[in-house]
């Protein structure tokens, strides 16, 4: 792991870097050892840094101290800029998938009676069709969440492309007939 002195060493290492798409933020650190320097460069979220430092520190390291530039929070707002209405459908799917959660188990008193579950506040069908670019995007991500290793390329890759904004239409389209070539071509 290399560490960087000042924040312009390590945003400029960053944008160097050969997987600079992977880096998600610089940490500021509390230095262990003279040869390390208060930042460094991590490719994961700052929790997943955390809990790992927590489970397997590394050598070097006292602490965390915080987030000197966090890349996750430009990414975010960038991602908002160029994907409208993203924040709301991500709002309206966990809110239907809570009402499928509490319908399930709604029925699950022991003394054999069932509780209201809430209504969802807004369809997130009529988001999605008020927001295509918004839904396109979140069908990317979830390709590009895909066991299969050229969907969820397919799909990281239409996120990207959604992201630079390019029309989410052809996009989309672009992304399922990759998938359909590759499934066609391997399929005896």
């Amino acid at each position: 792991m290399t560490s960087y002195a000042t924040i312009e060493e390590a945003r400029a290492a960053r944008e160097k870097h050969p997987q600079k798409g992977s880096i998600t933020g610089i940490v500021e650190i509390v230095p262990s050892a003279d040869d390390v320097k208060p930042y460094i460069m991590i490719n994961c979220t700052l929790n997943y840094f955390r809990v790992a430092l927590r489970d397997n520190p590394i050598a070097g390291i006292k602490s965390i101290v915080g987030m000197a530039v966090d890349f996750a929070a430009e990414r975010s707002s960038t991602l908002r800029a160029a994907v409208p209405g993203l924040d709301e459908l991500r709002a309206a799917l966990n809110d239907s998938e809570r009402h499928y959660q509490e319908s399930l188990s709604r029925f699950d008193s022991e003394y054999g009676t069932c509780h209201p579950v809430r209504p969802v506040a807004v369809d997130p069908e009529k988001l999605a069709e008020k927001y295509p670019a918004a839904a396109a995007y979140i069908k990317a991500e979830n390709w590009a969440s895909a066991s299969n290793d050229v969907k969820s390329t397919a799909g990281t890759r239409a996120m990207k492309r959604i992201e630079a904004g390019e029309n989410h239409e052809t996009v989309i389209a672009e992304m399922e007939t990759a998938w359909r070539d590759y499934c066609l071509k391997n399929v005896d």
